[in-house]
């Protein structure tokens, strides 16, 4: 759930892309991502190349739409909707189902940086920053380089357990990513302003994605 005024384009036409991304998932069970085209895509969901063309620019574009979603309806609503172990769960589960995506994004030649990078980072550290001051908390040098460092690290601990095809469970990850926390920002963020389920998001997107 996300509660700003102004929806994310990551958050928009969602079943479809969701659609459209499990197809490739599929797809890249037996071809790597550098080898599929549109047409395949179209062919494996049931949908034209205009329909697909609505959705995403190129074949390229499907983990980084991905990725984004995964940290907007988890990670980026930490303090806003959910807790610290509830937005991580969400974002990781996500994750875990679409491991392939990153895996193969990271060697195809044509990758648009769909990977857990700066810029997927500063994505983060501004969310924090958001939810921070709505909780009137002032958000001085020294604690956005902390939150910098968090999600610095949080992105290394990802990338590290996707790329490497580390043997962790999603509850080990999230563990492992909770443990970058300070006190001090773990209770400002364990105090979500409107508390949302996360047990029913999260089977919602499995049942989607599985």
């Amino acid at each position: 759930m996300v509660l700003q005024e102004e929806i994310p384009d990551c958050l928009q036409n969602v079943d479809k892309r969701l659609e459209i991304t499990k197809a490739l998932i599929n797809i890249l069970k037996s071809q790597t991502l550098d080898q599929v085209k549109p047409a395949d895509v179209c062919m494996a969901c049931g949908i034209s190349r205009s329909t697909f063309y609505r959705y995403f620019s190129s074949v390229d574009q499907i983990p980084k739409w991905y990725r984004d979603y995964g940290a907007e309806i988890g990670m980026n609503q930490i303090g806003r909707s959910f807790t610290c172990i509830q937005g991580h769960t969400i974002s990781i589960s996500l994750l875990a189902q679409g491991t392939t995506l990153f895996r193969e994004n990271v060697r195809s030649p044509r990758s648009l940086n769909a990977g857990f990078n700066y810029a997927a980072a500063n994505s983060h550290v501004k969310a924090m920053e958001s939810v921070l001051a709505e909780h009137g908390i002032s958000v001085d040098q020294k604690i956005r380089y902390t939150l910098e460092a968090l999600a610095y690290g949080a992105c290394i601990v990802v990338s590290n357990w996707i790329k490497n095809g580390m043997d962790l469970s999603v509850e080990q990850v999230v563990d492992v990513e909770l443990g970058l926390y300070p006190r001090f920002l773990r209770d400002a963020f364990d105090k979500p302003s409107q508390p949302t389920s996360a047990s029913a998001l999260i089977g919602d997107l499995m049942r989607i994605l599985t």
